[in-house]
């Protein structure tokens, strides 16, 4: 059943279907019924004749002249002026009917042939405004009434019953068209703020979509430069904007200097050093001195907006501050060829990006600055590691340079004229301490090969284990050094305070210095300067 009424459905869609000019949704309603009611009355029109030739033989006029009344307005209904046919099957059946009753010369068939009258009324609530409704209505109720005055041989009395019957039809049918346009109205005005509110909301969650891209976006970067650069561009890609451009300002506080600028413009307006004095006759300044966002909403009249020869097709343009505690550290600028391209109600949206985009060039900047002083950190832990290395070496002049195992077994390496060369194949670590080389790690294979993958890694952390070894070696060496002389200086000191004999004082001092150094002799004496200058 389905299947069989398909293709009937799509037929009878195709033969009312309204022409694509008309693209009002009213009109193409109207256009379609004119064309659905314009054909099912062609067909009933021409039944009735043909009925009344098989039945009469004879050609009634009545049904054929509304047989071609039907097809001129289908006819019509098809083209961008279906509301002109509309108006000339309403008319032209009024028209008709009145026309077929002047043909009877009796009271009772005209009495009988009053219903009719009602059908253009009918048709009219359907296919015209109000306005048209109450024309028609009003012409049906006087073309009654002038029919009794044409027509002596009908009495009021006669039609009475008829005529109240179609008045009061035509009065309910202007008030039902009356009603159903202001609700149309009504309804065509709520449908209107729905899709203007749906509009809204659609702009925002696009907008909203476009905050939570830089918030993402802001919290995967770390490099200022690359951060400023795909966060303007994402700007103009997501709200297709003319221009989007964000200003630092330069330490003094004094010119807020162009960082990221899009497009082949921003490549000049970089290379030139484009920037702008805090507090000056541009959009940029003002919101440097305000510290809140400022709207241009047409740069030909505002006042303060500074044309840039570079961007001719700008008309309005919004910057908002870049805040972090309530300390202006740049601008975020955006513009339109548009004017009145931002409005009020666009400052939250764009702000929060603004937000979002001050806290993440701080976290930034905060970790540039880490960076640098790790890289400082280090440099200084090698210098120290190296310098405190050298004095360790240099403290032990009898200790080897390192060693060498062979086959024959260990043995020490005294000189670097000892040290041999490494061998074909070989491979050398370096033993680093915090980045400084402190030594090296020669290694030949039996094989002559060189090891694979995962040989090399185990020799790396081997050579990482002997480098910090070997440093917390230096370290315990210079520690117990370093506890050494502490107690000699704090048993020297308790000595000396346990005398105040000048003689005692000179001997333990010569006693504890000889035992120090390991002489086996040494001298402490006193020297004084004369007046002349002359020791004594």
């Amino acid at each position: 059943m389905n299947e069989s009424s398909t293709p009937k459905r799509k037929l009878w869609q195709y033969l009312i279907e309204p022409h694509a000019a008309i693209t009002d949704r009213t009109q193409r309603r109207r256009a379609s019924i004119l064309a659905g009611l314009s054909l099912t009355l062609l067909v009933m029109s021409i039944g009735l004749t043909i009925w009344g030739i098989a039945v009469g033989g004879n050609l009634n006029m009545t049904p054929l002249a509304s047989a071609l009344l039907y097809l001129s307005t289908y006819t019509i209904s098809r083209t961008r002026y279906a509301e002109i046919g509309s108006y000339l099957l309403v008319f032209g059946l009024l028209i008709l009917n009145f026309s077929s009753l002047t043909v009877f010369a009796e009271a009772e068939p005209i009495a009988q042939s009053l219903g009719f009258l009602v059908l253009p009324v009918l048709l009219a609530t359907l296919l015209l405004d109000a306005k048209a409704t109450f024309l028609l209505a009003g012409l049906t109720i006087g073309g009654f009434v002038l029919l009794v005055f044409l027509t002596p041989w009908v009495q009021m009395s006669d039609v009475l019953a008829p005529f109240i019957a179609v008045a009061a039809i035509a009065a309910i049918a202007g008030a039902t068209a009356l009603i159903r346009e202001r609700d149309l109205v009504i309804i065509q005005q709520q449908a209107s703020a729905v899709e203007q509110h749906s509009q809204a909301l659609e702009k925002d969650i696009e907008r909203m979509k476009a905050v939570a891209a830089v918030g993402q976006l802001v919290t995967e970067k770390r490099n200022l430069d690359e951060l400023l650069r795909d966060v303007v561009n994402l700007i103009v890609q997501q709200f297709d904007f003319y221009h989007a451009q964000i200003f630092l300002l330069d330490e003094a506080g004094r010119y807020a200097v162009l960082r990221a600028s899009t497009g082949e413009v921003g490549r000049k307006l970089l290379a030139r050093g484009h920037r702008l004095e805090a507090g000056s006759r541009s959009v940029i300044g003002q919101v440097v001195a305000r510290g809140e966002p400022v709207i241009a909403t047409d740069t030909d009249t505002d006042p303060i907006h500074r044309r840039n020869e570079l961007l001719p097709n700008t008309r309005s343009e919004m910057a908002l501050p870049l805040q972090v505690s309530g300390r202006v550290i740049g601008v975020l600028d955006v513009q339109s060829v548009r004017p009145d391209a931002f409005q009020p109600t666009d400052v939250s949206v764009f702000q929060t990006m603004a937000d979002q985009l001050a806290i993440a060039i701080e976290n930034a900047r905060l970790f540039e600055q880490a960076e640098r002083d790790l890289r400082d950190i280090e440099l200084l832990n090698r210098q120290l590691t190296g310098e405190a290395w050298r004095d360790f070496i240099s403290g032990r002049p009898t200790s080897a340079r390192g060693f060498r195992a062979t086959a024959e077994g260990i043995q020490p390496i005294k000189s670097e004229a000892e040290s041999p060369r490494p061998e074909a194949g070989a491979i050398s670590l370096p033993l680093k301490v915090r980045g400084e080389t402190i030594g090296v790690l020669d290694l030949t294979p039996r094989s002559g090969e060189p090891p694979d993958e995962e040989t090399r890694d185990m020799l790396a952390a081997v050579a990482e284990r002997v480098a910090l070894a070997l440093d917390s070696t230096r370290l315990g060496e210079q520690a117990q050094r370093q506890a050494e002389r502490e107690q000699f200086l704090s048993h020297l000191s308790r000595e000396l305070h346990a005398t105040t004999d000048l003689r005692s004082i000179l001997r333990i001092a010569a006693r504890s210095v000889s035992r120090a150094l390991g002489t086996s002799r040494s001298f402490v004496h006193l020297t004084m300067k004369s007046d002349e200058g002359q020791e004594q």
